[in-house]
This record gives structure tokens, sequence and C-alpha cells, in this order.
């Protein structure tokens, strides 16, 4: 049996998700809150996904989605060509090392998620996670413009950055921004439009 343990909200189990989604792979979800000190996590640093498969437990998204990618029969998502597959490795880089902080956890956090839960907007955190966002945007958008990824040929480079800008975009700062930016609002249209993201699509409900 497949197995994948993850927290419902999280943008990291959900590019696990919609990667076994487009791979069209049926699997157990064993849900477990990365913030709750007291779940029974396997995971061995606490974190969240983890995949179950064949005996073997993988984690980490990149790992799982390339775990994914060859364990499973379907179109290639890393291109053979040299100069795709180093944008596709830089594109995930830069959503995990400058892009999930800003855009997930200030922006759509203080803007959505805690206003979801009753609390008031935090201005000053929002203010801050745009400023850092705005940089994120503009580079992802060169790449885009470029047209090596990010550019109508599913790779899990889509597949890590689709989760981050819904979460950004539910906030109407992060909407706006994006909109500021053609190539990359094409890409996440044609994101939206894919099965896997659809069906993967988080529901909140408000406080």
């Amino acid at each position: 049996m497949t197995r994948l343990w993850g927290y419902y909200y999280s943008v990291y189990a959900r590019i696990a998700r919609m990667a076994l989604a487009e791979r069209g792979v049926d699997y157990a979800w064993e849900e477990v809150n990365p913030f709750d000190p007291e779940a029974d996590n396997p995971h061995p640093f606490g974190k969240v996904p983890m995949l179950e498969d064949r005996g073997h437990r993988i984690y980490e998204a990149t790992a799982i989605t390339t775990y994914v990618e060859a364990r499973w029969p379907g179109p290639r998502w890393t291109r053979e060509d040299a100069l795709a597959r180093a944008r596709e490795a830089q594109v995930i880089g830069i959503v995990d090392s400058y892009g999930y902080w800003p855009m997930v956890r200030e922006v759509f956090v203080a803007a959505v998620a805690d206003v979801s839960a009753g609390a008031p907007r935090d201005e000053a955190r929002i203010a801050k996670g745009m400023a850092d966002a705005t940089n994120v945007l503009s580079e992802l958008e060169a790449l885009a413009h470029e047209g090596h990824i990010l550019n109508g040929h599913l790779s899990r480079a889509d597949l890590h950055l689709a989760p981050m800008m819904a979460y950004f975009t539910m906030a109407e700062e992060g909407a706006a921004l994006l909109a500021c930016h053609p190539a990359l609002s094409e890409w996440f249209s044609w994101m939206q439009a894919r099965d896997s993201f659809t069906a993967t699509t988080p529901v909140f409900t408000d406080a």
C-alpha cells in the first residue's frame, strides 16, 4: 500500500498530492499536524510530507516528486535539455529559499489564514512579505518569459510553485502583484485548470 503523511493545509504536502494525482496513484492519506508536538508523526524531523511505497519511506517534497515521476508511468516531467533541467531546479530553489516564507507564512497567513480564524490583519507582516515577494515574482516572471520552464510542459517546478502561488493569491495584495506579471499569470491560469490542482485545493471555513 502507498501511504502519504501530510497536513491538509500544507503547501508541501499539496506538492506531493498533486504529483500523485498527476500519475493517478491511489494512496492512503495519513493526516498529521507538524505544528502539534504531541502528534504521532513518523517523519524523523517532525515535518510533512512523507511518502511510503514498497516498504520505503521518502521525505522532502522534491524527493517525493522525483520518485513519483520515475515510479509510475506517465509523461516525463523533467526535460532532457540541460538548461530546462537547470531552470527546473532553479525555480524549486527560489521557491524554497526565497518564496515560501514571504508568500505563505507572511502574506497568506497574515492576510487570509489568521483572519479566517478570527484574528485581525497584520498589516506590517503583510507589507514585509509583499516587499520580499516582489523580487521573487520578478525573477520567476523572467524565467517564465525565457520559455524553458513554467511554459505549459508540466515539470516538478510547476508542482512546487503552484500551491504557494495559490495561497499567495488568496490575499488581494498577492493577486494584484501576480497580475503585474503576464507570463507568470498565464502559467498560473494553466495550472489552475489542471485536475491535480482543483482536486487538491484546500477548503477554508470562516471562524
